[in-house]
């Protein structure tokens, strides 16, 4: 995902963005990435002014970043968005205390796609009323071989979204035997060189509504995550979730969808 934010950055994305710099476990060729340290990410922060940090690193990454942050009193007042999945809950307290102690703008985004946060407020929107109805609902999630969680960050947090906005479903990743009441199925498959697909199902007696969404490349997550980086500049300090982004306020940015 770094490349692909890099990428679009040089090719003058918005006129808005530069890349400050970067985090790997080795040396870019390239000369703007720096190897993982957190006093060595604390001191590129602080040289470079960065205003804005994209996160899509693993849980052990993102943990340096936070120790980065937290090394140095005078990193405050950034925005920072965190695509990293399979956190653990203690590494996410950490983040919410330095929101609170450095003035962060802090946006927890299991997935940057555009298309993803509109399919995932469509199906908030109908879930209530299709499950009044007697309407079952799963979600099956799709990725290349050798993605490593299963199910999804994105496909847990469109159960957990849907779920909550009903308000009397139990999310099961582990299916055993028949189906109970009041389940919310999350289903992985795992195969080829899928980028991702995820399909939320609303199933009735006699007919089915779905909502799916397909990612064609990995630019569209690092696009989104520009167009996402755009609006959190514009707020306050404090914690944000996808659910937080209107969709009316992304409009008249321009993107590559």
């Amino acid at each position: 995902m770094g490349k692909e934010i890099r990428e679009l950055c040089r090719q003058g994305w918005h006129d808005r963005f530069s890349v400050a710099g970067g985090s790997a476990r080795t040396a870019d060729p390239d000369g703007d990435t720096i190897v993982t340290s957190p006093a060595l990410i604390a001191k590129k922060l602080l040289q470079t002014q960065t205003e804005i940090i994209l996160d899509f690193s693993s849980a052990a990454g993102n943990k340096v970043l936070v120790e980065a942050i937290e090394s140095s009193s005078e990193v405050r007042g950034l925005s920072v968005i965190i695509g990293s999945t399979g956190m653990p809950s203690e590494d996410c307290q950490r983040w919410r205390k330095l929101a609170g102690e450095r003035k962060l703008r802090l946006l927890f985004a299991p997935n940057t796609s555009i298309g993803i946060l509109m399919a995932v407020k469509a199906a908030s929107l109908i879930a209530p009323s299709l499950r009044q109805l007697g309407f079952d609902i799963e979600i099956t999630e799709t990725h290349h071989r050798r993605k490593l969680d299963a199910p999804s960050g994105t496909a847990k947090f469109l159960a957990e979204t849907v779920a909550a906005s009903v308000g009397d479903l139990n999310v099961v990743t582990e299916r055993h035997g028949g189906r109970k009441e009041n389940e919310l199925g999350v289903h992985a498959v795992r195969g080829g060189g899928v980028f991702g697909e995820h399909e939320i199902r609303l199933i009735g007696d006699s007919e089915e509504v779905a909502i799916s969404h397909r990612a064609f490349n990995r630019t569209l997550f690092a696009d989104g995550a520009l167009v996402l980086s755009s609006w959190l500049k514009g707020k306050n300090p404090g914690i944000y979730g996808l659910l937080d982004v209107d969709p009316k306020e992304l409009l008249g940015q321009e993107n590559r969808h």
